[in-house]
């Protein structure tokens, strides 16, 4: 059986717990930053394989993803929605320890597909995508403001 490094991610930060089977091993916070990471990867190596679990939180959950993926760790990226339909029969009380801890148990209940990170090719048509997206409403803006203005 693999072990369970559940974190719930908030900004900058994340708080996390590590499982073997039913039994918690170990309870963390890790900073978003390199120094934070390496402690995680250090924890992460003394690990049974591994696989690091986090709910989809937008931007703030980008970092931890980026860091598996460079480290080619297995993890899974959790629907928020999904996540909190599975464990709607476990306590919620809304501290960041209290939540890793909710989606280990989750995981452990439940099946999750892990995340099959993208291509390079397809990550950066992304950002472009995205970027091209965010230039286009700009301009929307624009000549709206420009269109009251000459009114």
């Amino acid at each position: 059986m693999s072990d369970v490094f559940a974190l719930d991610v908030s900004k900058g930060h994340s708080a996390g717990v590590w499982y073997r089977g039913n039994q918690c091993l170990q309870e963390f916070e890790c900073t978003h930053d390199q120094s934070g990471f390496s402690r995680l990867l250090k924890l992460i190596d003394q690990a049974h394989d591994p696989i690091i679990y986090f709910e989809a939180t937008g931007v703030y959950s980008e970092p931890l993803a980026r860091f598996c993926r460079d480290h080619q760790l297995r993890y899974c990226r959790l629907n928020p929605l999904e996540l909190h339909l599975n464990s709607e029969s476990l306590r919620r009380v809304k501290t960041d320890q209290k939540d890793a801890h909710r989606i280990a148990q989750s995981v452990m209940q439940h099946t999750y597909r892990l995340t099959t990170p993208w291509t390079p090719q397809y990550e950066q048509q992304r950002q472009l995508d995205r970027f091209y997206d965010q230039i286009v409403a700009d301009i929307k803006v624009k000549r709206m403001k420009l269109n009251t203005a000459l009114q």
